[in-house]
């Protein structure tokens, strides 16, 4: 089984002609990626889709631009699943924008001709099936297949003119239809055939034989607003190196648990709980507002150092002394109680 996808987001500069050795981010690496003189096959910034896609074009005369895997898909596949955005720049010629060989002979080739309808065609490049519905060269459209190898097979090709959607608009069946014998081991994309004045943008694409690919991937922005209520779940624990401000406001619960090395700023509002605990080594300041019932304690104990004790004003007063325990009132003021020595 392979997989083998692209979406040309290589980062490379607007205009940038593709080749197997630039192709390696974005998907997988082609095989092959040449245009014929006056063609191109180059990076485009007018995308289908995200910030590049590919884009074929040729001139006056009838060359081919494509893109192609082939040592890529290793064992040869009897179905290939495909999938390929497209946007056409010029519908003057008609233009064979995918192939499947397998040892050099056309199994089938998907067509967009000149009054901007698809086109499934055999091994023999007859028409099995076309669409109802017409592009335009305003339009960007999704296009999918379901093809299996054999004599008399079924080969299902699908249209989606909104490229994220996972309904097709047209579903385009091909019954007895002539793909070949020979498994498919070349999957080509772009201007495939040699044709005059074409031009196509092209992205998303894909070559399995797993399953059919659905719609590229869609990048989705998420803004979230958390908000924290009046009431803060016990143990709020911050990692070490975090540089948030933490302000615990209203009714906060009753501990909160800060590792070493931090260098926020703590602003306890209004009416916290009883206890906050700060390990040794912490440079934080710690405001208390209001009418504080708050009792300071050191990681180690009473005999690990300085404390500052809150006024009701907010002001800070430090105790020096090794043993000493302070204890603010319910009413802001603070007494000091000496613990020994």
């Amino acid at each position: 089984m392979v997989t083998l996808a692209h979406t040309f987001e290589s980062g490379q500069p607007n205009g940038t002609s593709i080749s197997p050795a630039n192709s390696g981010v974005g998907g997988n690496a082609f095989d092959a990626a040449s245009a014929g003189a006056g063609g191109t096959l180059v990076y485009d910034n007018a995308p289908p889709r995200g910030a590049l896609c590919a884009q074929a074009t040729t001139g006056a005369g009838a060359v081919a631009a494509s893109a192609s895997w082939t040592t890529a898909i290793g064992t040869a596949i009897a179905r290939e699943y495909g999938r390929m955005t497209v946007h056409p720049g010029a519908l003057t010629t008609a233009t064979v924008v995918h192939r499947a060989r397998g040892a050099g002979a056309q199994a089938f080739r998907i067509v967009l001709n000149t009054s901007g309808i698809w086109e499934l065609r055999n091994n023999t490049s007859s028409l099995l099936v076309s669409a109802s519905g017409a592009m335009s060269t305003s339009d960007t459209w999704r296009i999918a297949w379901d093809i299996l190898v054999g004599a008399s097979v079924t080969g299902v090709l699908y249209i989606y003119h909104d490229p994220t959607s996972a309904v097709p608009d047209e579903t385009l069946t091909a019954n007895s239809a002539n793909f070949g014998t020979n498994n498919i081991d070349e999957s080509n994309f772009g201007v495939v055939i040699a044709a005059s004045n074409c031009s196509v943008r092209f992205d998303d694409i894909v070559c399995t034989d797993v399953a059919l690919p659905g719609p590229a991937q869609q990048s989705i922005a998420v803004s979230e607003s958390v908000t924290a209520g009046e009431t803060i779940t016990r143990g709020l624990v911050l990692p070490r190196g975090v540089a948030e401000t933490v302000a615990a406001a209203d009714s906060p619960v009753r501990s909160l648990a800060l590792p070493r090395s931090l260098a926020e700023a703590f602003a306890v509002a209004d009416n916290p709980g009883r206890v906050l605990a700060l390990p040794r080594g912490i440079g934080e300041a710690a405001h208390l507002a209001d009418h504080v019932d708050l009792i300071l304690v050191p990681a180690g104990g009473l005999n690990a150092g300085s404390m500052r004790l809150a006024s009701a004003s907010g002001t800070a007063t430090p105790s020096t002394r090794s043993a000493q325990a302070a204890t603010a009132t319910a009413a802001g003021t603070a007494t000091t109680s000496t613990a020994g020595g």
